[in-house]
């Protein structure tokens, strides 16, 4: 929605697109005023403001995070005000779209997490409790060979797939989740026979982990998606 801020016609797309992505907090308050619903806006862009990050954390956007010190920022945040953040990781690919006439990837470049320090950041941000979001991979833009097009697409899926494998691996080799604990000491939840949601040690629900803030708490659902991530489906 970057060149189309006009809100009437914000407003008619919103009812027949999936989603806006943005990319300021002023879009972001366009895209909420258009009448789309926050968990299908996506803020991506280098140089967010930490008010840019908590608005829309606490709107329930998705963060495109561009770097670890971004992301660290973004559970800070959270943090303070109490909310589970929906984190995605932006990976600068290592490939580039031919062509394009503008490369988004292929080397060093403004946008992204290089894509061999993805799984640690993305490692960390689950640890954390984040409502982990997936990957945003955008090679280039402005081309017309369809080759070229199909090609980066196929590079794409491929390379998504590699870094939900490396994750993965990852969660593995720290050893069973009972054993893990979140980079605060705390431990994660894990259902326990009979008790509903518990932590590792046994303890039931709302002793003593509900005043951590809800972005820390694990749940159901949330077990859930990390259970399919660790499957390979980040989906």
């Amino acid at each position: 929605m970057k060149a189309n801020p006009f809100a009437p016609l914000l407003a008619h797309m919103a009812t027949i697109v999936d989603g806006f992505d943005v990319a300021s907090g002023g879009e972001l308050a366009l895209a909420l005023a258009s009448g789309m619903a926050a968990e299908h806006i996506s803020f991506a862009g280098p140089g967010k403001r930490d008010r840019e990050l908590e608005a829309a954390i606490a709107a329930g956007a998705t963060l495109n995070l561009e770097s670890a010190g971004e992301g660290a920022r973004a559970l800070a945040i959270a943090d303070r005000i109490g909310t589970r953040p929906r984190l995605a990781v932006r990976v600068n690919p290592d490939f580039d779209l031919k062509g394009s006439g503008m490369k988004m990837g292929g080397g060093a470049k403004p946008f992204g997490v290089d894509a061999d320090a993805v799984p640690a950041l993305v490692r960390m941000l689950i640890d954390a409790g984040a409502d982990w979001r997936g990957f945003h991979i955008f090679a280039g833009s402005q081309a017309l060979d369809a080759d070229a097009i199909a090609d980066t697409q196929a590079q794409t899926v491929a390379l998504a797939a590699r870094l939900a494998e490396a994750v993965r691996n990852a969660r593995r080799a720290r050893g069973r989740a009972g054993r893990e604990r979140f980079c605060d000491g705390t431990r994660p939840l894990a259902r326990r026979r009979g008790r509903g949601l518990s932590d590792a040690r046994g303890r039931p629900e709302g002793e003593p982990w509900r005043n951590l803030p809800r972005h820390r708490r694990r749940t159901a659902s949330s077990t859930r998606r990390e259970r399919q991530f660790r499957d390979g489906d980040p989906a």
